[in-house]
Parts: C-alpha cells; sequence; structure tokens
C-alpha cells in the first residue's frame, strides 16, 4: 500500500477540505498521512517513511528532498514546480498555463468546485498519477536484494547457467509482487525484458505480465532497441553516439564471451577508433553487475571518467529530470 503526506498551509481550509475528501474517498487503497507544520513533516517522514509527499497551494515550509513529489497548486504558484514528478491542475485552463512552467502536467477536476466529477472518480485519478510516480525511475526505488537479483537474471541470461552466478549471489531470492513489477518494468523501459525472463527462469522465478506500462520518463526517452551486430567495435560506437543502456552491455557481455572473438583485433580496431578510454569504462561497469569475469576481458577494466558519468547516465537514465549526455 502507497503511503502519501499530504502537506498544506494551516490556513488554507480549501485544501484541507481537498485532503478530507480524498482520504474518504481513497479508504483502504492508501494510506494518507497530513502535516502542516515543519515538526509534523518531519516527524512523519521518520516515523512513516511515506512514498509520495502531495504539496497543496504554497506553504511556507522546507520540504525533504528524499521523498517523490506532486504538487497541486490550487491556484496559487508554488516556487518549486520544477522539483515535482508531475503537477495536478484542477482545470484543462489551469492545466494549460501549468505546462508553460512544467513538461508534466494532469488535470484533475476538484468535486468541492464543480459537479463534473465525483469524489469517486477524483480519488480514482489521483490513485493513478500516484501509481505512475511509483512506476517512475524504479531503479531508484529497488532495495539492494531486488538489484542483485536483477544482475543475477543478467548473469544467466548470458551464461545460460547458474554456475556462472558468483558466490556472494545467494541462491534464492525472495520478491515481493512490488519488487517483481519494478524488475519488468525496468527491464522493458531497458529492452531487456526477454533477458530478464530468461534469467529469472534459471532462478526459478516467475515475472508478472504488466499492462501497458506509464511513467514519467526524460522528454525523448526511447527505449533501446537490439543491436544488429555482434561486433563490439560497433556496439561501442552506439554507447558513444547514444549512451550506455543496459541492453548494450548485456550485448557486450555476450560478444565478449563468444568463441569467435579475436581480442588482438579488437584492441587494434578500438584503438584506430580511439575507443579504448570507452571499452575499459565498459569493461568495469560490466564487472559491478558480475556479467564479465576476468578470464573474458581482452584488456584491464577502468574506472576512468567515462566509467563514472555512464554509471551515473545508467542509474539515473529512467528518471523524469534526467538530461542525457552522450559518451
Amino acid at each position: 500500500m502507497m503511503t502519501i503526506l499530504h502537506v498544506y498551509s494551516p490556513d488554507d481550509a480549501l485544501s484541507a477540505a481537498y485532503i478530507d475528501m480524498l482520504t474518504a474517498a481513497t479508504g483502504d487503497k492508501a494510506l494518507m498521512l497530513r502535516a502542516s507544520t515543519a515538526p509534523g513533516i518531519a516527524g512523519i517522514m521518520q516515523e512513516k517513511k511515506p512514498d509520495i509527499l502531495h504539496l497543496h497551494g504554497n506553504p511556507k515550509l522546507k520540504l525533504p528532498q528524499d521523498c517523490r513529489l506532486v504538487i497541486t497548486p490550487h491556484g496559487e504558484q508554488p516556487g518549486m514546480l520544477q522539483t515535482a514528478y508531475t503537477v495536478v491542475a484542477r482545470s484543462d485552463m489551469e492545466g494549460q498555463a501549468l505546462k508553460e512552467r512544467h513538461a508534466r502536467v494532469e488535470t484533475v477536476r476538484n468535486p468541492l468546485i464543480t459537479r463534473t466529477i465525483m469524489p469517486e472518480e477524483c480519488s480514482k485519478q489521483m490513485m493513478t498519477i500516484y501509481q505512475r510516480v511509483m512506476d517512475s525511475n524504479v531503479v531508484q526505488l529497488m532495495d539492494q536484494n531486488t538489484l542483485t537479483a536483477l544482475d543475477a537474471m543478467m548473469v544467466l541470461a548470458v551464461t545460460g547457467d547458474r554456475r556462472w552466478l558468483p558466490k556472494v549471489f545467494s541462491s534464492a531470492y525472495k520478491l515481493s509482487d512490488s519488487d517483481m513489477r519494478k524488475i519488468i518494468i525496468y527491464s522493458r523501459l531497458e529492452g531487456i525484458t526477454d533477458y530478464t525472463r530468461s534469467g529469472a527462469e534459471l532462478l526459478a522465478l516467475k515475472l508478472p505480465a504488466l499492462p501497458e506500462i506509464s511513467s514519467y520518463l526524460p522528454s525523448g526517452y526511447k527505449t533501446p532497441k537490439p543491436g544488429d551486430t555482434g561486433d563490439i567495435t560497433a556496439i561501442l560506437a552506439d554507447i558513444r553516439s547514444n549512451g550506455l543502456s543496459m541492453l548494450r552491455l548485456v550485448e557486450t557481455a555476450k560478444a565478449l564471451r563468444s568463441d569467435s572473438l579475436d581480442e588482438e583485433q579488437l584492441l587494434a580496431q578500438a584503438s584506430r577508433q580511439q575507443l579504448t578510454p570507452l571499452l575499459e569504462a565498459v569493461l568495469q561497469l560490466l564487472t559491478e553487475h558480475s556479467l564479465i569475469t576476468e578470464g573474458f576481458m581482452p584488456c584491464q577494466p577502468s574506472d576512468n571518467s567515462l566509467a563514472k558519468q555512464m554509471r551515473n547516465n545508467l542509474k539515473n537514465r529512467q528518471s523524469p529530470f534526467f538530461t542525457t549526455t552522450n559518451n
């Protein structure tokens, strides 16, 4: 169950009434909490650790940074619009105005000021928005067990054999439905669903079939498509042009394990195309995800500036706030 912390000004009666209405209409579908003071916010953050902070109006309160933010301006002009996953307008006219200031605007009419929507429908629409927020940049929400399981699936998809799993990996992974949902959303947006399902099968895990995913993504985000070549220099050239994705890491790992790989030729081609630092950086990331071992490395990995940049990009590329930078 999602936990939503509603924050509003103590003298904002309209926002308080709206939160009352939303809480009653939502019932047990989500835990709705509220705060209108800084100590109240701090106490709830520490005790309940809410998933989403829903800001109403423009309260002059310092907000925590470790919570996903949704804003309903209620006709006001909050200064932190750009830090919100989405902004919720009350009407089409307000929505058009807000789109001049924010890239992600949803319109949900307020039953307290219009008869065109009932409280139950308002609640349903808001729950859809909250779920969309929680389905965005899911890798950021994965705990270490889920991240380890995802890496294990990738290793098994590349090798096809459980004996290649590092000893530090658990022999069994207990994943909740929420963990499974995060893995399949991430996989679909990274273009690695087939690999994930193949690896999960070898782990005796069954991933769910999800309906169409509606995440908040960076402007122009494109799900990576499988490459049409096993040539490592071609894969590296694609990474240099389009940035690193998990799909390209998996493809590189598979290519490095090919029996037909000529390491001397690869290193010579990489040198001629000025791809050597990129190859060393990609090898570094492959080792961090346990996708490659020493016996399959044509050269030593390097945690160089490219590796640091790609590591950050790989972690954040599905965030709606991410700005793509090419290598």
